[in-house]
C-alpha cells in the first residue's frame, strides 16, 4: 500500500492496473471523502448519446484512405473526420483536396482566423468534410453534423465520447464510424471496457466490390502528394539557398542549375500524373467484375452516391444481424434443449 505523509508526499508508490470505479474508490479514500452522490444523466452506461448509432471499419492502414473516400462519396453528408496528429489532419487534406472532396482542415498551429473561416465554410456547405485534431472535439456547436469518423482510434475512451458527441445532438440522431487497423485492437478492446460496452461495435457495411478501384485511385493520388510534397522541398531550399546568398553579396553561378533541372524533371512528372488522376476522376467507377457487355446482368451499377444516408444503411445492417442472429437461436434450440436433458 501507499503511505501518504502530512505533507501530501506519497511514498513506497507502486504502480497497478485499476479500473475506472477502483480509482474511483481509491481517490475517493485519499481525500476521505463522506456521503457520496453519483450523479449519472446517461440512459446507459456508455457515456454516449442514446440516440448515437455506433459502427466501425476494420482493414489494412494503407487501405484507410480508400475507406474514407467510400465514406465521403458514397453517403454524402456533413463530415468530421478527426486524425490524432496535426500532421494527419494536413496529409488527409492534401490528399483528398486532390481528389476534389473540398475538405476543410482545422488545426491548433492554425491562425485563429483561419480557423473560423473553416468552420463557417462547414457550417454552411450540407455536404461539408472538415479534418480535425481533437481541438474541434469539445467547444464546438455545429448543427445538423450527419457522421462523426474517427481515421485513427482515440487515445482515450473520454477522447471517444466527445469526438462522437458532435452529431446526435439534443434531439437529433446521428453516426459515427471508427475506421481501424489490426494494430489498434488492443486500444480498441480496452476502450470498449472502459465504456462498459458488453458486445462488439457493429461493422458498418462497406461494398467490397468497389474498393478494388478505389484502392488504385488512391495509389495515383497519393504519388501525386508526394511528388508535390518534393517539388515544395525543392522550392523551399532554392528559396533558402538564394536568400541566404543575398544577405552575403554573393551572386550565384550557373554551376547551381542542376537543381532548378531536377525541379523541372518533377514538374514533367507532376503533370503526368495530374493527368492520369483527372482521367481516373472524370470517368465512372464501376465495381470489380462488372461486365461492359452484359451491363444488364450485373447487380450493381457505377459507384455513384447512394439514395440512402449512411444511418439508415446502418440501422437496417444492425436489424438484418439481428435476425440472423435470431433464426440462428431458433434453429439451435432444439439441439440445445436436448443437451439441457442429457446434462440432468
Amino acid at each position: 500500500m501507499e503511505e501518504v505523509t502530512k505533507n501530501g508526499k506519497i511514498l513506497n508508490r507502486k504502480i497497478e492496473k485499476m479500473t475506472p470505479q477502483q480509482k474511483i474508490n481509491r481517490l475517493v479514500n485519499l481525500i476521505g471523502m463522506t456521503d457520496i452522490k453519483v450523479v449519472d444523466i446517461t440512459t446507459h452506461n456508455s457515456g454516449t448519446a442514446e440516440n448515437l448509432t455506433e459502427s466501425r471499419i476494420t482493414c489494412a492502414l494503407e487501405h484507410k484512405d480508400a475507406h474514407l473516400y467510400y465514406i465521403l462519396k458514397r453517403h454524402p453528408g456533413r463530415t468530421i473526420v478527426f486524425c490524432n496528429s496535426i500532421n494527419s489532419v494536413k496529409r488527409l487534406a492534401q490528399l483528398f483536396t486532390l481528389l476534389k472532396c473540398r475538405p476543410l482542415p482545422l488545426h491548433a498551429n492554425m491562425a485563429q482566423r483561419q480557423r473560423i473561416k473553416n468552420l463557417e465554410r462547414f457550417r454552411d456547405d450540407p455536404h461539408g468534410v472538415l479534418v480535425a485534431t481533437d481541438v474541434a472535439a469539445r467547444g464546438l456547436d455545429i448543427p445538423n453534423i450527419n457522421h462523426v469518423v474517427h481515421y485513427t482510434l482515440p487515445r482515450t475512451a473520454e477522447g471517444y465520447v466527445h469526438r462522437s458527441g458532435r452529431t446526435a445532438r439534443a434531439s437529433a440522431e446521428g453516426l459515427t464510424i471508427l475506421i481501424m487497423d489490426p494494430s489498434e485492437a488492443y486500444n480498441y478492446v480496452k476502450m470498449c471496457r472502459t465504456l462498459n460496452k458488453t458486445s462488439d461495435i457493429p461493422t458498418f457495411p462497406v461494398e467490397a466490390a468497389v474498393l478494388t478501384p478505389l484502392k488504385e485511385l488512391m495509389v495515383v493520388a497519393r504519388d501525386l502528394e508526394a511528388l508535390e510534397m518534393k517539388k515544395r522541398k525543392f522550392a523551399q531550399a532554392q528559396g533558402w539557398k538564394e536568400k541566404a546568398a543575398r544577405e552575403m553579396d554573393i551572386i550565384i553561378d550557373d554551376d547551381d542549375v542542376p537543381v532548378k533541372q531536377v525541379d523541372s524533371s518533377i514538374e514533367k512528372a507532376l503533370k503526368a500524373k495530374r493527368r492520369q488522376l483527372e482521367a481516373m476522376l472524370s470517368r465512372p467507377i464501376y465495381p470489380r467484375g462488372f461486365s461492359f457487355k452484359y451491363p444488364t446482368l450485373n447487380d450493381t451499377t457505377a459507384f455513384q452516391s447512394s439514395e440512402e444516408n449512411a444511418l439508415q444503411v446502418m440501422k437496417k445492417a444492425i436489424e438484418s444481424g439481428q435476425l440472423k442472429k435470431e433464426k440462428r437461436k431458433s434453429k439451435n434450440a432444439p439441439l440445445l434443449q436436448l443437451q439441457k436433458k442429457l446434462k440432468q
